[in-house]
């Protein structure tokens, strides 16, 4: 699975990027047929406001996986000019809860993304980060798959930032094992 933006013209003239949980099938005869799965939402694109500031590495050993990955998505929102009100994150009509978690438009009340560097920052992709689930594979799969979720909801990690975090996931897989 993975995440598919498509482009389309409005009535007006004006262009939308919307987003699509989607899967590839691949056929003996024909070629491969892509299947939405979810529709995720309208995309937004904001600039870059400023650089986002360095999170201490000692910080995300006094914090769960959860608590380090919402202060992760909430210094990138920072960055892109994104404001705290109260217990929530808006910029223009956008309003993130991390309780929830949802990403919403606050005048229709739908679900959109937001694009943050290379990623889609959606309520799926924030659910999947907030609430990792451990696959039931090697400690290397595992790790890519990871990875793989911080990079589709936007987040830039340095190695060492990863590898601290990581070590929070072989926690998880170790008191799984027990």
């Amino acid at each position: 699975m993975y995440i598919r933006t498509k482009t389309r013209l409005n009535a007006s003239g004006k262009k939308y990027t919307y987003a699509y949980i989607t899967t590839t099938k691949y056929r003996k005869t024909k070629t491969p047929k892509q299947k939405v799965k979810q529709y995720l939402g309208r995309v937004f694109v904001f600039p870059k406001v400023q650089e986002k500031e360095v999170y201490p590495l000692e910080e995300i050993a006094k914090k769960s996986l959860k608590e380090a990955l919402k202060d992760l998505i909430c210094r990138e929102l920072q960055s892109y000019g994104f404001n705290k009100e109260g217990e929530k994150w808006v910029k223009e009509e956008i309003i993130i809860d991390f309780y929830e978690p949802s990403i919403k438009n606050k005048i229709s009340g739908k679900n959109v993304c937001i694009k943050l560097n290379e990623g889609i920052l959606s309520t799926y992709a924030l659910k999947q980060l907030l609430f990792y689930i451990l696959p039931r594979a090697r400690e290397k799969e595992i790790a890519k798959d990871f990875a793989k979720k911080c990079v589709e909801a936007g987040l830039t990690l340095e190695k060492s930032l990863f590898i601290e975090l990581f070590n929070q996931i072989k926690l998880m897989i170790i008191n799984s094992n027990r």
